[in-house]
């Protein structure tokens, strides 16, 4: 461990570009926490760091962002050490009742198998019209289908089998 941080600051000391994995030590628990959209970060740290008896400096929260804008959601990081159930012993902030989520880091991108395009699934709706149409376009024009080959109407001098 020592001669991982003399490394370090060796690189640094010299202006090199690198990039290190961070060792166990340094790596921190996250989870997310879901609150009223005008708690402030500084609330939740110090809430949080008077029930997990850590300082506030090592209590990381950063708002999360979401599509319709103003979101609810922080992201909680602190130290490895920290217990996790004291952590979520805080049901409630200043009077506002939270929920606790774990953090899932999206690993990959969603990529549909109909149409091996990226940042949609085959479950979304509005994209399975334009499935469709791509594929009645790919369809071969004679189709060997016995079922398909049938006429969709009688024809007029067949009719007279049919009246026995």
């Amino acid at each position: 461990m020592a001669d991982y941080q003399t490394l370090i600051k060796e690189l640094r000391g010299e202006e090199v570009e690198f990039y290190t994995y961070s060792t166990k030590d340094q790596l921190r628990k996250k989870l997310v926490i879901k609150t009223a959209a005008f708690v402030t970060e500084e609330d939740l740290k110090k809430q949080l760091s008077e029930v997990t008896q850590i300082s506030a400096e090592n209590v990381q929260c950063t708002k999360m962002k979401s599509r319709s804008g103003e979101s609810h959601s922080f992201l909680i990081s602190v130290p490895k050490q920290v217990d996790i159930k004291n952590l979520k012993s805080v049901k409630e902030i200043d009077h506002i009742k939270v929920n606790w989520q774990k953090y899932n880091k999206a690993q990959k991108v969603t990529q549909c198998h109909r149409c091996q395009k990226f940042d949609h699934g085959s479950s979304n709706s509005a994209l399975r019209e334009m499935h469709q149409t791509r594929k009645t376009e790919q369809m071969p024009t004679d189709n060997h289908n016995p079922k398909d080959s049938r006429p969709e109407t009688v024809p007029q001098d067949t009719e007279k089998i049919y009246q026995r």
